[in-house]
């Protein structure tokens, strides 16, 4: 076998990157849920303003007719947060964002996605795969032993934890986003490095060399 033939064999085997995966950053409640996430394999959100039923319901009525679902979520929350003289409890913003991000949760968050969760003042970070687009179920042995009370839930492999200065810090600002759940598929390119050694990211293959220790490494003399 040539050598070509042997770089051949070597990019067919390397992982290429679907162009529909994405990329989220789920928060742990500064912390409280992160060590029960990684125990238990998986990643929740903690709004409760809209039953599953009713999503499921809404599913099944509206088909895939996701605006029309999306709008129903929005007007569930909203009746959540009306009191007895018909005011609002929340302003409008909010409830556009509680819907947003249950809708978010429910039915973009899918199975091959990468879900990255920070610990308590981030100081350790770890990335994991959904492992299922549905809402998990768990037994009820698993149930009693989880320390949140959310109905959103989805199961995780988790792939790699890191300290946070070992982080990237081209990661660091990912960090500032504060919601529940936020899209960072813009950084995809830098979450998969610190994932892999190897990949293919639209079209572009990406070699990842760790040098644990720098001592007596001179950058010219490295690229060259």
């Amino acid at each position: 076998m040539t050598v070509g033939e042997e770089l051949d064999l070597l990019v067919a085997s390397i992982q290429a990157i679907s162009e529909h995966k994405r990329y989220w950053l789920v928060r742990t409640q500064a912390g409280e849920y992160y060590e029960t996430f990684k125990e238990y394999g998986y990643v929740s959100m903690g709004h409760l303003e809209v039953p599953l039923e009713f999503i499921y319901q809404k599913k099944k009525e509206y088909g895939d007719n996701l605006d029309a679902i999306l709008k129903a979520i929005k007007q569930k929350v909203r009746e959540e947060y009306v009191n007895g003289d018909g005011e609002y409890t929340v302003d409008k913003r909010t409830i556009g964002r509680i819907a947003s991000q249950i809708y978010k949760f429910f039915f973009e968050v899918k199975k091959g996605d990468i879900v990255i969760i920070p610990s308590t003042n981030s100081d350790n970070i770890s990335f994991g795969l959904i492992e299922e687009s549905h809402i998990a179920n768990f037994a009820k042995e698993e149930e009693d032993k989880l320390t949140d009370n959310a109905i959103l839930r989805k199961r995780v492999r988790w792939l790699k934890h890191i300290e946070r200065r070992r982080l990237d810090p081209y990661l660091y600002r990912m960090f500032t986003a504060q919601q529940a759940i936020n899209d960072v598929s813009e950084y995809a390119e830098i979450i998969e490095r610190s994932i892999k050694d190897l990949f293919i990211l639209e079209d572009e293959a990406h070699f990842v060399i760790n040098v644990e220790n720098t001592e007596g490494v001179y950058a010219l003399d490295l690229f060259g």
